[in-house]
């Protein structure tokens, strides 16, 4: 089953803690509770409104569409939470599952639905609570929770079409999941969990990635690229040429002028996509050989299937002990059904 959560972003007040809170509740409540209800294989999605009222995206009402449960927290009242609100009840007949918190109040219009109240404060508890709340809401026997609905009978539900532009990543996707990586990414630097000091990405997707990685977040080390010759197919030799070379000793010279925090060397290896892992695997050999001493650590934009996780998990940065990421977690930050990104490149299976 696919859940949509929409919620505020929470840098306008909505929270008390602001962008940290909404981020909390997401991961410790809502997820985790979607998945305690719905099975470990539900899609959960996130979409965090920002203050910029009427601003929603083609992407939003087409997850909105597709979803078979939409949670909508509506705490601190954001414009665009209840706008995307009233996209799902004119859409969907059920299941749209309102939350807030227990020091706000539903607005009058809505006040006969069911809401689930919560305290962002003791979260093993409520995200126990909310997957029973779920639970129930799947199973009850009310016809609609939807206010469009109760009004206008005789109002005929959407039913999403697959067709050929939906396999095509939007790029409102790339950019939310993006964001989902920077945000961990710059909280364990912060925290001190985790620092690299270099991000390489392999190849134009690769390269794409960790700059824009590296964009917005507390990072500031060094960010590079190494090209990938993939005419030699075994990947023995795949990076083994004089350009990789110079932007390695290009980087390695751009390392020793910050100092290292910690001492040892931590390099982020990135890429769009996890496939056959040929070109993962001869990028970590490559750098083994000129860095003996690097500890290497692996992140995918994104994979076409679960079993992709087994070829990185050795490597994978969300396993490394400032993260310590369970299986569930990765997959919904990585796992696609589109089969190309937003540049045209298929987000191969194989």
């Amino acid at each position: 089953m696919k859940c949509f959560v929409m919620m505020p972003f929470g840098g306008s007040g909505e929270y008390d803690k602001g962008e940290r809170e909404s981020r909390i509740i997401y991961s410790k409540i809502i997820e985790p509770a979607v998945k305690d209800a719905l099975g470990k294989g539900a899609i959960v999605q996130v979409e965090s409104a920002k203050n910029e009222a009427g601003s929603i995206t083609s992407s939003i009402i087409r997850s909105i569409s597709e979803a078979d449960l939409c949670i909508v927290d509506i705490t601190g009242r954001n414009a665009n939470v209840f706008l995307e609100l009233g996209v799902r009840f004119a859409l969907k007949r059920r299941t749209t599952i309102l939350m807030h918190q227990q020091t706000s109040d539903l607005p009058f219009d809505i006040t006969a639905y069911r809401s689930f109240k919560y305290d962002a404060l003791d979260q093993d508890l409520y995200r126990k609570q909310l997957a029973k709340f779920i639970s129930e809401s799947i199973d009850a026997k009310r016809t609609t929770d939807s206010l469009v609905f109760d009004v206008l009978e005789d109002h005929s539900e959407y039913h999403a079409k697959t067709t050929t532009s939906a396999r095509v990543m939007p790029w409102e996707d790339y950019f939310s999941r993006l964001d989902r990586m920077r945000i961990l990414l710059s909280e364990a630097i912060t925290d001190g969990r985790y620092r690299p000091n270099a991000i390489i990405g392999i190849s134009n997707g690769g390269a794409m990635f960790a700059d824009l990685l590296a964009m917005k977040s507390v990072y500031t080390g060094v960010v590079g690229n190494l090209w990938a010759d993939r005419t030699k197919h075994d990947g023995s030799s795949m990076f083994e040429h004089s350009f990789n070379n110079g932007v390695l000793e290009g980087l390695t010279n751009q390392m020793r002028e910050i100092p290292l925090e910690p001492e040892e060397v931590r390099i982020l290896l990135v890429d769009d996509m996890v496939a056959s892992s040929i070109t993962y695997n001869a990028a970590k050999k490559f750098l083994s050989s000129k860095l003996p001493d690097a500890h290497v650590r692996f992140l995918p934009f994104c994979y076409a299937d679960k079993e992709k996780l087994e070829k990185v998990r050795g490597n994978l940065l969300w396993f490394h002990s400032g993260f310590r990421l369970d299986d569930d977690a990765v997959h919904s930050i990585h796992l696609t059904e589109f089969e190309k990104f937003p540049y045209e490149k298929p987000v191969r299976s194989a």
